[in-house]
């Protein structure tokens, strides 16, 4: 089952923002805890976003440990699910999603 959390802030429709999925949170200094051990990096990852926001584009960023994916918000306010899902270099395969607020 995958993680759901909300990015802090909500964005207005037509903004462009990176949000960061860190799988190495404790590591990299952004969160309590990594799911990635030591030693162990992103081999591939893919970011899914749903009819209303839009992938500009991503990359795997802090030694391959992180996604970075920048994001268009729609025109329509609400909540949408971001997942990333990646595949560790030991084959392990983990979903995190993200809700996306867009308020005007």
């Amino acid at each position: 089952m995958a993680d759901i959390d909300y990015w802090d802030d909500p964005i207005p429709p037509g903004d462009t923002l990176d949000y960061v999925f860190d799988w190495k949170a404790k590591t990299n200094g952004t969160g309590l805890s990594d799911w990635l051990p030591a030693g162990v990096t992103i081999s591939s990852y893919t970011v899914t976003v749903p009819s209303g926001v839009t992938l500009a584009s991503d990359a795997a960023i802090n030694s391959d440990s992180a996604v970075r994916a920048w994001l268009v918000a729609g025109v329509t306010e609400g909540e949408f699910q971001i997942d990333c899902q990646i595949t560790d270099s030991q084959g392990r395969i983990r979903t995190k999603s993200r809700l996306l607020r867009i308020r005007a």
